[in-house]
């Protein structure tokens, strides 16, 4: 999974529902390294953040932001705007609601 979204480095997305803009600048085997656009500030989020949430939405076919926050993630609207870029993904807004199909 992470290998996919290595094409994202350099790209810059949003957040889902706040449409917030965050650079991706690289994506190794600690993390994803993002620049958050309001803030100017680099932020570092964790390989196992993706992998815990990526394998929950495999498992289930669904997965809800909330969910990632319940996890211990303090970044899960930009976890999620990431997830969502991978093929096969699609999502609702309000609540956020990601959805895994092949």
């Amino acid at each position: 999974m992470i290998e996919q979204l290595k094409r994202l480095e350099g790209k810059t997305l949003e957040t889902l529902d706040q449409h917030k803009k965050f650079t991706i600048l690289t994506i190794d085997h600690s993390g994803i390294y993002i620049n958050v656009h309001s803030t100017q500030k680099d932020r570092q989020l964790f390989r196992e953040q993706f992998i815990d949430s990526w394998d929950y939405l495999l498992k289930n076919g669904e997965m809800t932001a909330v969910h990632v926050l319940d996890q211990g993630c303090h970044s899960s609207a930009y976890v999620v705007a990431i997830l969502a870029e991978i093929a096969g993904v699609t999502y609702t807004i309000r609540p956020i609601h990601l959805r895994y199909s092949k």
